[in-house]
C-alpha cells in the first residue's frame, strides 16, 4: 500500500482595478508555503498597493 505524502502551497494575488484601462491590474502573484507567510509578505507590501485587494487561494500537490 503506497502513502501519499501532500503538500500544502497558497497562491497570493494582489489586483486592483485600473482607474484609466477599464479593467483589473494584477501588481503580484507570489506562491507562499503558509497562511502566516502570506501574512507577512501582505504586511511587508501593503504600503506599494494600498488600494489593492489582495486574495489567498489554496492550493494542493499530491508528492509520491
Amino acid at each position: 500500500m503506497m502513502i501519499e505524502n501532500r503538500k500544502n502551497y497558497y497562491t497570493l494575488i494582489c489586483a486592483e482595478w485600473s482607474m484609466y484601462g477599464g479593467g483589473i491590474v494584477i501588481h503580484t502573484e507570489v506562491n507562499v508555503g503558509s497562511v502566516i507567510e502570506a501574512h507577512e509578505y501582505v504586511l511587508s507590501h501593503l504600503y506599494d498597493f494600498p488600494t489593492g485587494t489582495w486574495i489567498l487561494k489554496p492550493c494542493l500537490t499530491a508528492i509520491s
